[in-house]
């Protein structure tokens, strides 16, 4: 029996502004496609002050995935759409499983729901937002009170929580509610993100890449005033989103700290980056750093390991384990000095670098690809039916 599965999510491709989920919800959707899971998603058109270019009420095939884009007219920033609520009203026993990815927000709430009430299992993906450290330092009052009034409801009732990583595992402990069941399945990446080839192309100075959304979570700050600390040329490359200006604290940071008059640091903001651009990036940078106060996964991690490039993160990053594990490189505790030392250790250790870099080829080879992990996550959804 060919599995009908509704992937409900607030956002979705072509919206990549909002970072990593969008890419990871999609790849688990086409590689399902591809294990031969018949994939439906509903979405918003949300996509910064604008919607994406899409027509409503039309499907739209990507990767085998039907995508269904529903208009949000107001309460915009929880993606409120009363059509997206009529079509669940209308379809949802259409499914078999409903799959709702992230909390806090009007579409999953409103298909938890409606799932309940017409007895259709559904899977909960929380995608990093249950994490006790982030509500508080953001809406800490309104997050409290929808997880007390609302979510708390969505969570206890579902047939079963999907996470990502062991660490994302031991913040949802720290609520003590009546969860489901839970099923650790991490993010993957497709087959041809991987790179055999060790001995890319550098440039001529030692080059470390920042990838992903740019804001006070990922202690970019912190990288930046690392550099301070090393005694060799270098050059940072920021790339990714600033839906939040944060680059301009950053420029002014890097002004205090009189960065831009070195003749030994260089540091540029390139932007988004995606498909071969970014795996370029990958490619041609001797480290990838990600210092992030909290990543429930760290989807950048596992693409710099396929395409053989060294990383360092701290311990709040999910993928931190596959890091540490895998010994594809090298776990700091965040502060500047430390990641400094993280740094001159690879640059002044070439060998055991390019290991750290075979090692994370192999690592994603054996473990990451999303064709085995929709294998993983399609079994979890057949247990529930059973």
């Amino acid at each position: 029996m060919h599995l009908k599965v509704l992937h409900v999510v607030p956002t979705y491709w072509p919206a990549v502004r909002y970072g990593g989920p969008i890419y990871s919800v999609h790849g688990l959707c086409a590689a399902l496609v591809a294990n031969g899971v018949n994939v439906s998603v509903f979405t918003t058109s949300v996509d910064g002050k604008t919607n994406s270019d899409v027509d409503h009420g039309k499907v739209y095939l990507k990767d085998g995935v039907k995508i269904f884009y529903f208009e949000s007219k107001f309460l915009r920033r929880i993606y409120f759409s009363t059509a997206l609520k009529q079509a669940l009203n209308e379809q949802i026993n259409q499914f078999d499983i409903v799959h709702l990815h992230s909390i806090f927000l009007y579409p999953t709430n409103i298909a938890a729901r409606i799932a309940a009430k017409n007895k259709v299992p559904y899977v909960v993906s929380p995608r990093g937002m249950l994490e006790k450290s982030l509500i508080r330092n953001k809406s800490k009052f309104v997050k409290m009170a929808w997880l007390k009034m609302i979510e708390r409801k969505t969570l206890e009732q579902a047939d079963l929580i999907h996470l990502t990583s062991a660490r994302e595992l031991k913040e949802l402990a720290k609520f003590n509610y009546g969860f489901p069941k839970t099923v650790l399945i991490p993010n993957g990446i497709d087959s041809d993100l991987i790179c055999d080839n060790t001995d890319s192309v550098h440039f001529p100075i030692f080059q470390i890449l920042f990838i992903g959304r740019i804001n006070w979570k990922k202690q970019i700050n912190k990288l930046i005033e690392s550099l301070l600390y090393l005694d060799f040329p270098v050059r940072l490359i920021i790339a990714g989103n600033d839906e939040e200006q944060y680059q301009v604290y950053l420029e002014e940071q890097i002004d205090k700290l009189k960065i831009r008059e070195s003749d030994y640091i260089k540091i540029d903001f390139v932007g988004a980056k995606h498909g071969d651009q970014k795996k370029e990036l990958f490619e041609r940078s001797d480290v990838m750093v990600l210092p992030s106060l909290s990543e429930n996964f760290g989807n950048t991690v596992i693409e710099s390991m396929a395409a053989g490039c060294p990383v360092i993160v701290t311990p709040e990053v999910g993928a931190s384990e596959v890091v540490e594990q895998s010994q594809a490189g090298l776990i700091t505790n965040g502060t500047p000095q430390d990641i400094a030392e993280k740094l001159s250790y690879l640059k002044k250790n070439p060998e055991q670098a390019n290991r750290m870099a075979i090692n994370g080829i192999a690592e994603v080879k054996q473990n990451y690809l999303w064709s085995n992990i929709a294998d993983t996550m399609n079994t979890a959804y057949r247990g529930l039916l059973a």
